[in-house]
């Protein structure tokens, strides 16, 4: 599950929101509250004098007290002032008139009618300030809940950045500080545990990795020279037949070639190795002709024409194996889609096309024609899928740039920007 926003975000939100929820359902619940014990206490007060105006009233149509105002009148009329309430029924009733709150209570008897007033413009003014009150909790709880947040959610995230910032600085190699005894043990600590064993695997395996590649480079450079010095050791032979010659150049040219690829593989295996090891500097159009030479001579018996076009001659800051090792891969595949036909590549001053008359990539495979292991629908010759993903790999590690695409015409195109 992916997030948006940050744990630290995500902490300090939570609290203001918690707040506020918090905070509204108090203040509801007190208002609520307040609202109907204020109902409550005016009906039993108000309705109660009432009823005792009705019994004690002797004759007297209007009676005052501190508070309140009681009236009787007959049925069907109102106290002066107020003939409005004459449409109200029995009962408790709250009105506004000339700028004073009532709370009216009404009763009816024997064909009399009974009204009692009580001004509660003071309560009202006073329910108005407690609300004012209620909000301003409201506010302050935010406000607090707020800054909580903030302060909480340093502290919960200073550890997590701690570890974030030693871990980017820790190096994998074999002997290297454990992280966990310099946090709590607490879920941070066991985050730190977890990476220090991950640490130790990775030691372990890089380890491994430059054993391998030591190893390797090792046991194929004792084959690969043994090859080198008999062709080498054929070719100045003068005894050696005419018709050897040629096979023994191209044995030479094989050994050498593969010796320049083992070392680029090798060094695509290594993390944060210099390439100035494998040479610096490579004539791109001298080693495409060597490498067109080469592939010409395979394709004897197949109806392929390969051709060569050397617009510039451009020079790159780059090992020369690797170069080459770009240009055999995509030729290899520009091949493997085409049974007839011709191959083309076009050098020019910035960049490398080989283009090919074959069936075209399917427009599903070119989305994942460099994985490794991906091999597209219409190739007509058996592999693994590897020499692409190893291309994209040494224009990845040079910075360059490599895209295939297939023509609506059909065929297929790939494009090496190389500057």
């Amino acid at each position: 599950m992916s997030y948006r926003h940050s744990l630290r975000t995500r902490l300090i939100l939570s609290y203001p929101l918690l707040g506020a929820i918090v905070g509204l359902l108090l203040a509801g619940l007190l208002f609520f509250a307040l609202e109907s014990l204020e109902r409550q206490l005016m009906n039993a007060y108000v309705m109660g004098d009432l009823q005792h105006f009705m019994d004690n009233t002797n004759g007297v149509t209007e009676m005052h007290s501190a508070h309140w105002v009681a009236y009787r009148t007959p049925t069907g009329e109102a106290p002066s002032g107020f003939k409005f309430l004459a449409d109200l029924e029995s009962g408790l009733h709250e009105i506004a008139h000339k700028g004073r709150e009532y709370d009216v209570g009404i009763a009816e008897r024997a064909g009399e009618r009974f009204y009692l007033l009580f001004d509660d413009t003071q309560l009202e003014q006073h329910e108005q300030i407690f609300t004012l009150l209620l909000a301003g909790i409201f506010l302050v709880t935010t406000f607090a809940a707020t800054w909580f947040g903030f302060w909480l959610s340093r502290r919960v995230i200073r550890p997590i950045k701690d570890l974030a910032q030693r871990v980017q600085a820790t190096e994998p190699k074999a002997e290297s500080k454990p992280l966990a005894r310099e946090f709590a043990n607490d879920e941070v600590g066991n985050l730190a545990a977890a990476f220090d064993a991950y640490q130790d695997r990775l030691a372990a395996f890089i380890c491994r990795e430059r054993e391998f590649t030591a190893d390797a480079s090792h046991e194929l450079r004792s084959p690969l020279a043994v090859i080198q010095a008999t062709a080498e050791g054929m070719l100045t032979n003068s005894a050696l037949p005419s018709a050897l010659r040629p096979k023994a150049e191209r044995i030479m040219r094989a050994a050498e070639g593969m010796a320049g690829t083992l070392e680029v593989l090798l060094w695509l295996a290594r993390e944060k190795v210099e390439s100035s090891s494998l040479g610096n500097w490579t004539d791109l159009a001298s080693e495409l002709e060597r490498l067109v030479v080469n592939r010409r001579e395979s394709l004897a018996g197949r109806p392929i024409e390969l051709d060569l076009d050397l617009r510039a001659n451009p020079k790159l800051m780059a090992p020369p194996a690797a170069a080459i090792m770009v240009v055999d891969n995509l030729l290899r595949n520009a091949l493997a889609y085409t049974t007839e036909g011709h191959v083309r590549i076009l050098l020019e001053e910035d960049r490398l096309l080989v283009e090919d008359s074959g069936p075209g990539i399917a427009a599903a495979d070119l989305q994942r024609i460099f994985e490794r292991g991906k091999r597209g629908a219409n190739v007509k010759r058996s592999g693994r899928g590897l020499g692409l993903a190893i291309a994209s790999r040494l224009c990845e590690r040079f910075g360059w740039s490599l895209r295939l695409e297939s023509p609506t015409d059909g065929g297929g195109r790939a494009e090496w920007r190389f500057r």
